[in-house]
């Protein structure tokens, strides 16, 4: 015996036609037709849409704004930490030992600790080396670069991520430091 031909457990015949089918009162609209989900379903899904397309808006505005807001304060920053560094020459230039590359003197694991996609090498580019500069501090730093804090930013240049703690790095925000002056007093 083939169970197929029996109808009623298949919620349409196979003639084609739907039987009727009693919906949970829920599920009904008030007729005592079937409720579609699709205005539900469309209004979380849109709903869903909508908050992300919002939180992706306000991170990405976050971001452009963020870097507008403190690259020209810290241009000056950047600029006294290059005459500290290389005295403002530009390209290859090796330091400490040959362990640092380029203007703003970069270290291989501060490369590396930046994020910033690219080769080591391109830290000898001052553009390169400013965007790896930020990113770096943007990861520990982030309020100091916000607030303009420069002491922060310079040590921790100087002195990796602790930098702002260590004793050693005291003598070269002074450098810096005299840098800027010098800047605000022209």
């Amino acid at each position: 015996m083939d169970n197929r031909s029996d109808h009623s457990t298949s919620p349409t015949p196979r003639s084609g036609t739907p039987r009727s089918v009693r919906l949970p009162d829920v599920l009904q609209d008030p007729s005592g037709r079937p409720a579609s989900c699709r205005p539900l379903f469309n209004a979380v899904l849109l709903g869903r849409r909508r908050r992300s397309l919002a939180a992706l808006c306000l991170v990405l505005g976050i971001a452009l704004l963020g870097s507008r807001c403190y690259s020209a304060s810290t241009d000056r920053l950047i600029a006294a930490i290059h005459q500290v560094e290389t005295s403002g020459r530009l390209g290859p230039i090796k330091g400490d030992g040959g362990r640092a590359l380029g203007p703003l003197q970069i270290h291989r694991a501060y490369w590396i600790d930046s994020r910033v996609p690219g080769r080591y090498e391109d830290v000898a580019r001052l553009d390169y080396a400013k965007r790896v500069f930020l990113a770096y501090m943007r990861r520990y730093c982030p309020e100091a670069l916000a607030s303009g804090d420069f002491e922060t930013i310079a040590r921790i240049h100087n002195g990796g991520p602790r930098g702002r703690h260590k004793q050693a790095t005291l003598g070269y925000w002074r450098a810096v430091n005299r840098h800027l002056q010098r800047k605000t007093s022209k």
